[in-house]
């Protein structure tokens, strides 16, 4: 039965220092450890994380590396500390940042690297649902569009046959020509979804990714899925809770480090100041761009081959186009009996 602990998260912070710094001290041989926390779970500002127990044995090769890795790091500690005492800062705790990273994680807590007041994320990662069901809904009705239009014309075109069959020769061909040319001008388009119902469906979608995931309080999951924020991306600015004025302090002088400020918090303390449907539906319709691009792009996309004799090498192809398989079939048959 694993035994559980309750830890303000000073007091978390403090443990995890001391049990790094023990466990890199043993390494050193410098002094004997003190016991490292045997517990499979505790509870660390009211989040409950797995114990820090990755070094309860020192003759294991895991643990060795992982010693290691502490007595390397143990340097750059040292070297903030230094820098820290210049600045009259005194932290709550130096942890080596893989320990700090997987707390932080365990914790639930978010890490952002705000430049003002933005931070960033990745659009296209985030809107990628969006982008699968409205590509998928406009398949789905232009194939049914065309569809239809192919068994209307079907229909029309065995009617005008029928007529023109009362005609003879050329008159007969003219009907045909000019009943299949205002046919074709009438309906070529008719099964392509518009650009302006291509962008109600982005903006529905949008709408509702945002308002799902406002509503379940996970929009900072659904922005930064492994809880820490790109430092490139689409800006976005936030809200934080008011500093104290102690901690105020703090960050001014923080701020004259030279080192870039970042802040772990819980997802319920980050807020929006941007209208994120505005955003999103903003940078859909730069991705709905591109993709068309893309798709038009890639059927003027070349192939490059070589020929010796009567054989053909393919050498290379870029792009994405369909050939029907039908045309590959009669280009084989052709081929194949060129000569015959």
């Amino acid at each position: 039965m694993s035994v559980t602990t309750n830890l303000s998260i000073r007091d978390a912070l403090k443990l995890a220092e001391t049990t790094t710094n023990d466990a890199i001290a043993y390494q050193q041989g410098k002094r004997e450890a003190s016991p490292i926390p045997t517990k499979q779970t505790q509870f660390l500002a009211g989040f409950e994380i797995p114990a820090l127990s990755a070094a309860q044995d020192a003759t294991n090769p895991k643990a060795q590396a992982i010693m290691a890795q502490l007595k390397e790091g143990a340097k750059d500690a040292t070297a903030l500390k230094a820098l820290l005492t210049k600045h009259d800062l005194q932290p709550l705790a130096v942890l080596p940042s893989t320990i700090w990273n997987s707390m932080s994680k365990a914790a639930g807590l978010y890490q952002l690297t705000p430049q003002g007041n933005q931070v960033w994320f990745d659009a296209n990662e985030v809107l990628k649902p969006v982008s699968e069901r409205v590509n998928a809904a406009v398949r789905a009705i232009e194939n049914s569009r065309f569809a239809i239009y192919l068994g209307v014309s079907a229909s029309l075109w065995l009617c005008i046959v029928g007529y023109s069959a009362y005609y003879a020769g050329f008159e007969a061909a003219l009907i045909r020509a000019i009943a299949t040319f205002f046919f074709w001008l009438f309906f070529s388009d008719s099964f392509n979804v518009s650009q302006k119902k291509r962008q109600m469906m982005n903006s529905h979608e949008v709408v509702a990714l945002v308002e799902a995931h406002r509503q379940a309080g996970t929009l900072p999951a659904k922005l930064w899925p492994d809880q820490v924020a790109p430092t490139e991306g689409t800006a976005v600015r936030i809200t934080l809770p008011p500093a104290p004025a102690e901690v105020q302090e703090v960050l001014r002088k923080a701020a004259k480090l030279g080192l870039p400020l970042q802040v772990a918090a819980v997802p319920e303390a980050i807020g929006f100041q941007d209208d994120l449907v505005a955003l999103l539906t903003k940078e859909r319709a730069k991705q709905a761009e591109a993709e068309r691009q893309a798709a038009e792009a890639a059927r003027r996309d070349p192939i490059i081959f070589v020929q010796h004799g009567t054989a053909t090498a393919i050498l290379a192809q870029f792009g994405d186009f369909e050939v029907e398989e039908q045309l590959i079939e009669d280009a084989i048959r052709d081929g194949l009996f060129a000569d015959a």
